[in-house]
């Protein structure tokens, strides 16, 4: 639904349907930038749903740590997420 960087940490807003069994989320990163100034970095958010078939539609902020995708000789990486249209600043 929407994302924003807060220092080193990364919100991701998601809806989901279920409500009958626990959803896992990672962030996941392939390690690869594009050649780009400022780098840019496509992150994937993977979801687990538990085999839950509930339908209640469930809002969640989730929080991933980034420092990870710091680029040496940088300041910022334009962080792209699968799902969502925006691109994000990292300055760090």
């Amino acid at each position: 639904d929407s994302a924003y960087v807060n220092g080193n940490e990364m919100t991701v807003a998601v809806s989901y349907s279920g409500g009958c069994a626990k959803h896992k989320f990672d962030l996941l990163f392939d390690g690869n930038y594009m050649k780009s100034l400022p780098p840019k970095v496509k992150l994937y958010v993977s979801h687990n749903n538990g085999g839950d078939a509930c339908r209640e539609i469930i809002n969640e902020n989730l929080k991933f740590d980034i420092s990870d995708i710091q680029y040496k000789g940088t300041k910022t990486v334009i962080i792209m997420v699968n799902g969502y249209k925006r691109k994000i600043p990292y300055y760090y």
